[in-house]
């Protein structure tokens, strides 16, 4: 996986919480169809036998995976691309690709998000008029991430944001919409990569090629 290759080990991190927190939105989507007072979060619940048998098995088979991987001499596991015929020059055209990818993939929810008034999920309707204002922003950050203009600077906004929808709504609204934070991070570590504005027009507000 491209990720693993950065250089700056922040970016790789904020691939993976962008990764993580996109694998726990079907949990979270439930909350976008209740009516009403939205019930209290039940953190007890995560000592019911069923959640902890859940993560006892996954403990398991972690284990054994890291067992059998040293067994082997820590070969892969599971065909990476060079096992399966990919050349250097395909890898560099992908991992190149990489950046254009994320950022359609965090331009379209943001944009209709931004468009409807709602912050991160449907669930998340600011009062007015901060919905408008918010809501202009998500915008920008959306055309930016799609563009790629002027990245790392709406990077930066994004994880503003994340942080203020922490502090004004709480941290499990903010941990249930983790992913952009990852994006945030990733993308100012990045940057949007070669198909992009900054690259063409304002390469001095491009991160250093050590950072990508």
């Amino acid at each position: 996986m491209s990720f693993f290759h950065c250089r700056r080990p922040v970016a790789a991190i904020g691939a993976m919480l962008a990764f993580l927190g996109g694998t726990s939105l079907a949990h979270a989507h439930e909350k976008w169809f209740l009516e009403g007072e939205r019930p209290e979060l039940q953190a007890h619940g995560f000592l019911t036998p069923y959640c902890l048998s859940a993560v006892a098995v996954a403990a398991v088979f972690t284990l054994a995976g890291w067992f059998f991987w040293r067994t082997r001499q820590r070969v892969d596991l599971v065909p990476g691309p060079e096992r399966l015929g990919a050349t250097a020059a395909g890898l560099t055209r992908f991992y190149a690709l990489v950046p254009f990818i994320l950022g359609i993939h965090f331009a379209v929810p943001l944009l209709v998000l931004g468009v409807q008034g709602r912050l991160f999920s449907p669930n998340n309707q600011p009062a007015a008029p901060w919905n408008l204002l918010i809501g202009t922003l998500e915008i920008a950050i959306a055309l930016s991430f799609l563009y790629g203009g002027l990245t790392r600077l709406f990077a930066t906004a994004l994880g503003l944001l994340w942080v203020g929808a922490a502090a004004s709504l709480g941290w499990e609204i903010a941990l249930e919409n983790l992913h952009y934070l990852g994006a945030a991070v990733f993308f100012y570590c990045t940057g949007r990569g070669p198909q992009s504005i900054d690259r063409m027009l304002f390469p001095a507000l491009e991160p250093s090629p050590g950072a990508r």
